[in-house]
């Protein structure tokens, strides 16, 4: 049993995370023929019936009563054993804390996925410990409003706990030369006329569902899964309305030019870190939650247009 909690569990988590056998070899420092006999030993013994799906994700297709089970246990143990070994992920947009190094705490792994029901799933199936997250399309699952986020205090959302970092407002952003530029009469109407990117509807429920009353979120016929660079990136044509945030925008105009349009959207979004509730007090976590907070103060300081909720 300890060579399933501890080794194996840990590498069908990580396929999981970083669809990738040659990504989670360099994680746990072994070859990239022992993750995969791993991976379908551990199936094969439990009859979980894991393998990479067609839309290139690894998924347990059987017993998952039983891998639930046993990740809570593997969990446990690596968190106690080797809190060095910790998973998280940041939000796709907030490169600052992806790239957050400390003796004290590892780095955040690559998140391959856009929408946050992804990454809320993997936090309720003990696949990963903690993460950063927008909470807007969370919202049918965690009921979160902004007078209850006003008051920063962590929120009980079921067995995980929220607690709050930044809210702000997303804004339509464009290439500064985009003829909406030069136009005073902006709403829905002059929107529609423009592309903007889209992905799954089902990633962004609330996200998309606002966008799309502004003109701005149109289904493609072939669901694309894009990177954030495609998403936020696309504006340089001078042809797309993107929407953004004040932290995205930060980290990408050094890179990219863009321009908020002088339109208030009303759409208000917010960063909070999301735990299980009975690892909250565990040290491993603690240290992590304090160096993701001085994180966001240390580079989103000179920011004015968010509220700050930690």
């Amino acid at each position: 049993m300890p060579d399933i909690l501890l080794d194996g569990i840990p590498v069908i988590d990580l396929l999981e995370i970083t669809p990738s056998t040659q990504e989670v070899a360099l994680q746990i420092k072994r070859d990239q023929s022992s993750v995969s006999r791993i991976y379908r030993q551990v199936s094969t013994r439990l009859g979980l019936n894991f393998a990479k799906q067609p839309d290139g994700q690894y998924r347990a297709l059987g017993d998952h009563t039983l891998l639930q089970d046993l990740r809570r246990s593997s969990q446990r143990l690596r968190i106690h054993q080797a809190p060095e070994d910790l998973r998280w992920v940041g939000s796709p947009w907030n490169r600052a804390i992806q790239t957050m190094t400390s003796d004290r705490h590892p780095p955040a792994l690559e998140r391959p996925w856009f929408g946050e029901q992804r990454t809320l799933v993997l936090l309720e199936q003990h696949v990963l410990d903690l993460a950063v997250v927008s909470v807007l399309d969370l919202l049918p699952t965690a009921p979160l409003n902004t007078a209850t986020l006003r008051q920063r205090q962590p929120l009980a959302l079921g067995n995980l706990v929220a607690l709050p970092l930044v809210q702000y407002e997303l804004a339509v952003t464009t290439h500064p030369r985009h003829p909406l530029q030069q136009t005073i009469d902006l709403g829905p109407a002059r929107f529609a006329a423009y592309p903007s990117l889209a992905a799954n509807p089902a990633d962004f429920p609330h996200t998309s569902s606002a966008l799309r009353r502004l003109g701005l979120w149109r289904t493609p016929h072939t669901i694309t899964r894009y990177t954030w660079q495609q998403w936020e990136g696309s504006c340089s044509d001078q042809r797309h309305l993107v929407v953004t945030h004040p932290i995205g925008r930060a980290w990408l105009q050094p890179h990219l030019e863009l321009a908020p349009l002088p339109y208030a959207t009303g759409i208000m979004d917010a960063d909070v870190i999301l735990v299980q509730a009975d690892l909250l007090a565990h040290a491993a976590i603690t240290h992590l939650i304090q160096a993701i907070q001085q994180a966001y103060r240390q580079h989103y300081r000179h920011l004015t247009d968010l509220r700050w909720l930690l």
